[in-house]
C-alpha cells in the first residue's frame, strides 16, 4: 500500500536515542553509523541525538555532536526508562518521530535519507505508528515479523508497505511516531529490558495502529540471544520471565500452550547441546511454573519482582551528567 508524498515538506524532525551500556559513544557501532548517516542529510539539525548511558560507572562521552546531549543516571535503568526519557524530550521539543537504537546496531549510510523519505510520505497518515527496516544478524533474519495464530513469521525481504496484520519488530532502528507512543502511555516499565519492543508493538496494534515496513532498508544488529556464549545467566532469566509475562498478559490460551510446548523443546535442545546447567535449570523451572502455577499468580509474582527491581534501581541512582 503506497502513500502519496506531502508537497513542499522536507524536514524530518526526529530525536534519535542510543542506549549505551559499558561502552563509550565512539565505541558504539550505532553512534558511529548514525553520525555518518546524519552527515549526508540536507539538514543535519533535523536529527537531534540523545545518548543515554546505563553504565554504573562514569564515562567521558567525548565531544558531542551538534544538537546532541548525554545523560547518565549511573545505574542500569534498562531500555524502557531510556526510551521513556527520550519520549519526554521528543514531546517537549515537538519532534514528530523518535528513533530508538541499541548500541550494537550498524546502520547503512543512506539509512536516515531513506527513513526520511518514508517518514515525510507518512507524516499525516495517523494510522502508521512506526516505520521499521529489515534487520539481520550475520545474514540471519531478525525483524520484522507478522503475528500468526501459532507463532510469528518473518516477512518477505521484498515486502514494502503498510500491513493490515499485526507486525512486530526489534526496537533498534525503529522510527516511532511520538503521538502514537504517548497514546499508549509510552514504554511499559515492567518490560524494562527484554520484550520492551514486543510489548510496545502489541499495544500499538491493540490501539488500531499500523506499521510501515521499509523493505528497502536493511540494518545489521548483533543480537545477544543468538550468541549463547555472550549471554549471562541473569539476562537469560529475565528473557524467560518477560517471555512468560508477555504471553500471560497479552496472548490467549492457545498461544499459552504453544509457549509451554516451546519451553519443553528448549529444554531438550539445551540438554542435547550440553548447555550450562544454570540455563537448563532456569528453563525447567519456568516450564514447571507454567504447568503448576495459575496465570494470576505468575503475573503477580513477576510484577512484584519487577517493582522490587525498580525500587532498588532508583535507590542506587547517582548524579546525572
Amino acid at each position: 500500500e503506497s502513500v502519496a508524498p506531502v508537497p513542499g515538506r522536507d524536514a524530518l524532525d526526529v530525536l534519535a536515542v542510543i542506549v549505551l551500556y559499558k561502552m563509550r559513544p565512539n565505541e558504539s557501532a550505532a553512534f558511529r553509523t548514525l553520525m555518518a548517516a546524519r552527515s549526508v542529510l540536507p539538514r543535519q539539525r533535523d536529527v537531534r541525538v540523545l545518548l543515554y548511558d546505563n553504565s554504573s560507572e562514569a564515562y567521558d562521552p567525548g565531544t558531542l555532536p551538534a544538537a546532541g546531549q548525554y545523560e547518565a543516571p549511573r545505574r542500569n535503568a534498562g531500555l524502557a526508562a531510556a526510551y521513556n526519557r527520550a519520549l519526554a524530550i521528543a514531546e517537549g521539543e515537538r519532534c514528530t518521530w523518535l528513533l530508538t537504537l541499541d548500541q550494537d546496531t550498524t546502520l547503512p549510510l543512506n539509512f536516515l535519507s531513506q527513513m526520511r523519505e518514508s517518514a515525510l510520505n507518512l507524516e499525516f497518515d495517523d494510522r502508521v505508528a512506526a516505520i521499521v527496516p529489515r534487520m539481520t544478524d550475520a545474514g540471519r533474519a531478525l525483524s520484522p515479523v507478522i503475528v500468526k495464530p501459532f507463532g510469528e513469521q518473518y516477512l518477505s525481504s521484498t515486502l514494502t508497505g503498510i500491513s493490515n496484520g499485526e507486525i512486530r519488530a526489534l526496537n533498534s532502528a525503529s522510527l516511532f511516531r511520538v503521538s502514537a507512543l504517548k497514546k499508549i502511555g509510552g514504554y511499559d516499565p515492567y518490560f524494562w529490558l527484554d520484550y520492551v519492543d514486543t510489548s510496545v508493538f502489541r499495544k500499538l496494534y491493540l490501539k488500531g495502529k499500523r506499521v510501515y515496513v521499509a523493505g528497502n532498508i536493511q540494518v545489521e544488529h548483533n543480537l545477544s540471544l543468538h550468541h549463547r556464549g555472550d549471554l549471562a545467566p541473569d539476562r537469560f532469566r529475565n528473557i524467560l520471565q518477560a517471555e512468560c509475562a508477555f504471553c500471560d498478559l497479552y496472548d490467549n490460551r492457545r498461544r499459552g500452550l504453544v509457549l509451554t510446548a516451546r519451553l519443553l523443546g528448549r529444554i531438550w535442545r539445551q540438554q542435547r547441546r550440553g548447555d550450562d546447567i544454570a540455563f537448563r535449570k532456569m528453563t525447567w523451572e519456568m516450564f514447571k511454573r507454567r504447568i503448576f502455577q495459575p496465570k494470576t499468580k505468575r503475573i503477580r509474582e513477576w510484577r512484584n519482582e519487577m517493582e522490587q527491581r525498580m525500587v532498588c534501581s532508583t535507590a542506587s541512582t547517582g548524579p546525572r551528567k
